[in-house]
């Protein structure tokens, strides 16, 4: 993001946080009731383009409003957008419920942008059974201030039929994913094939901010963290021995091992459709449907050849990065609103919706019981697991879903979209592509702008 732009943003944010704390909160109701009813609005619906999505958003209104006579819900198309949300805010035109993501966090609470719901949801029978981890990022001071409604990792995704063909197996003869850095290693190495055009692991080398995001993972696994609060300030710390550490694994496993993909710059899209043809043994992506869709409709993968585990582990242990949509409310929302509010974002988890919802994929021609994180435990989440089952399509993933959980680890809390295109990305490129790249002088040169750039203005 330029920095003009950066500064704007920021400017409004600031200027909508003191608004607010004067009393002055924007507000986007457009009225009490209306026959009878209370009136919600809510984001991100469907565009017309996306007809599954229609389908699937008119199914939720109806099985909503059936089950809740008394509320109107008021479906609006626009998406959440960091770069634009605090001007949005100050003209009034947020909806009441709004998604966002759970990297968000740190810029609402500061800006004051998501209403309390802590009231609603400690009263709610199935609070004690939320994961907490997904609602962590959004807790300030005792209060919450967001509902998780999905949950993703990163993951491995392996290629089983490739997997056995190499020799990568455990004692049943069966595909063995890596478990440390030292087996994925060598099973990469098994797996390459050069005369056949096989490469052991396809890396995402072709887009800045997705190549930092998935590097996130390679660097807590190598021991480091990417920012560190120090003497009260946030200080940028990738230029210290574990993330340095783990961006030298990325440039040996190019330029010492010769385990990646010819082009190591393949985007997202390029590395489906290889996978897909037999040429990848491994790659890494978030478990969720999106991917497994890509996979399956897009270019025919059989998913019975499809394994997912959890990243392999390095010298400084085993975390996979996690990421959640999550619903907040808009400053300044009324009582009988947020109430209102909250039963759609109950409902969006409820056995009833996600038992609808999951048929109607099924009817659609959509993969049904892609691996996901569970957002419940326990009972509530056994549920879940029972009527899916009942409906999924696809193979259950159960070692991996059941396991993930243990090694969850959230995104760091500032300009994390900077840090993935502006550093993490970049630097990824520079040591695919240049054999002499040097990570400790890389990363130090963007730590030292990283750090005047973005981390030295919070709190200003």
């Amino acid at each position: 993001m330029p920095l003009k732009r950066f500064l704007l943003i920021f400017f409004l944010i600031a200027i909508l946080s003191i608004l607010i704390s004067c009393g002055e909160q924007p507000s986007t109701d457009t009225g009490q009731n209306r026959e009878g009813r209370i009136v919600i609005t809510v984001n991100n619906g469907p565009k017309d383009t996306e007809p599954h999505e229609v389908e699937r958003w008119a199914l939720l209104e109806r099985k909503f409003e059936e089950q809740y006579p008394d509320i109107d819900v008021v479906v609006e198309d626009w998406e959440y957008d960091p770069t634009v949300f605090a001007v949005r805010a100050s003209g009034g035109q947020l909806s009441d419920v709004i998604n966002t993501w759970a990297t968000e966090a740190e810029v609402l609470l500061n800006s004051k942008l998501a209403a309390d719901m802590t009231d609603v949801l400690t009263s709610w029978e199935d609070f004690e059974s939320l994961r907490p981890i997904l609602l962590k990022p959004f807790i300030r001071d005792g209060s919450y201030y967001a509902f998780p409604t999905s949950a993703y990792s990163m993951s491995l995704y392996y290629n089983k039929a490739l997997f056995q063909k190499a020799g990568v197996v455990d004692e049943k003869g069966e595909a063995d994913p890596p478990d440390n850095w030292e087996e994925f290693l060598d099973a990469a190495k098994k797996i390459t094939d050069r005369e056949s055009g096989v490469c052991g692991f396809a890396i995402l080398g072709g887009h800045h901010a997705r190549a930092g995001w998935h590097f996130l993972n390679w660097g807590w696994q190598g021991g480091g963290e990417f920012m560190k609060k120090q003497d009260g300030k946030w200080k940028a710390s990738f230029n210290e021995p574990g993330v340095v550490r783990a961006l030298q694994f990325i440039r040996d496993l190019r330029w010492k091992h010769d385990v990646l993909q010819a082009n190591v710059l393949d985007d997202d899209t390029d590395i489906s459709q290889a996978f897909a043809a037999g040429r990848v043994g491994m790659f890494i992506g978030p478990a969720n449907e999106n991917t497994v869709i890509a996979l399956k409709e897009k270019f025919e993968f059989d998913l019975d050849d499809l394994g997912i585990a959890a990243l392999p582990a390095g010298p400084g242990g085993r975390f996979v990065q996690m990421g959640a949509d999550l619903s907040i409310f808009r400053p300044g929302i009324t009582p009988e609103k947020k109430k209102a509010a909250f039963k759609w974002c109950t409902f969006l988890v409820s056995n009833e919706w996600k038992e609808a919802e999951w048929q109607l994929r099924k009817k659609q021609g959509l993969p049904v019981g892609a691996p996901y994180i569970p957002i419940f435990r326990g009972e509530r989440q056994k549920q879940w697991d029972e009527i899916l089952d009942q409906l999924r399509t696809i193979p259950r993933f159960a070692e991996y879903q059941e396991n993930v959980v243990d090694y969850l680890k959230t995104e760091p809390p500032f300009y994390c979209q900077q840090l993935y295109k502006d550093v993490l990305g970049p630097s990824v490129q520079e040591v695919l592509t240049k054999k002499d790249a040097d990570p400790a002088a890389i990363l130090n040169r963007h730590a030292e702008m990283f750090q005047e750039r973005y981390l030295d203005k919070i709190g200003e």
